[in-house]
């Protein structure tokens, strides 16, 4: 009888999505975000391996990163279900290493470009509007809007990511986030009369 393949449950993927949270506390010139990847990871990695095993893949996940820090959890979820592959023993270890360079940049400029530039403004505009114009919980408001697309994205991505691995950059498409940058810097602008 052989043993089944390692597996992380759904517990130690929400302990991972709560990590993610703590993502940018520790950032570093050198190699970036690897830290906070790397802790996100760590209550995975402790289900999967262990002794030198666990050693060689907590050093995968010390190695460069640089991206969003809302869409890089679409990146730990895909890294989730690679690393139970790995410890099956049915991928080799560069494949979590190669994803994670691949997807690192475009999602970091896509985060950047929806929730920096367009979301963030937009609706600190909007705030700002709504308390000149007497609404007081208008920064109420603003938290929700906020929050919905950055933890709902967050989720989403995390826990498609583990689903799907590889295939999580084309799910992610499908809310067309440049196309939704572009709108709100728009919408921006009518707002400012700029």
């Amino acid at each position: 009888m052989s043993a089944s393949p390692p597996r992380i449950g759904r517990w130690t993927v929400w302990r991972v999505f709560w990590r993610s949270f703590f993502f940018l506390s520790v950032s570093n010139y050198e190699r970036m975000q690897n830290v906070g990847f790397a802790y996100a990871m760590a209550p995975a990695l402790g289900k999967l391996y262990q002794g030198e095993a666990l050693k060689a893949a907590m050093q995968r996940h010390l190695g460069f990163f640089n991206s969003h820090p809302y869409l890089a959890a679409a990146v730990l979820g895909a890294s989730l279900r690679l690393e139970e592959q790995v410890a099956a023993g049915e991928l080799p270890a560069d494949m979590v290493v190669g994803l994670k360079r691949v997807a690192q940049g475009p999602l970091a400029a896509i985060g950047d470009s929806f929730f920096w530039s367009s979301l963030r403004p937009f609706a600190a505009v909007w705030t700002i509007g709504g308390l000149a114009s007497g609404v007081p919980w208008a920064p109420v408001a603003f938290l929700a809007l906020y929050n919905l697309f950055h933890v709902g994205l967050r989720a989403f991505g995390l826990w498609v990511g583990y689903r799907e691995a590889e295939g999580v950059l084309p799910k992610l498409q499908q809310f067309n986030l440049v196309r939704l940058a572009n709108g709100l810097h728009f919408a921006l602008g009518a707002l400012t009369g700029v």
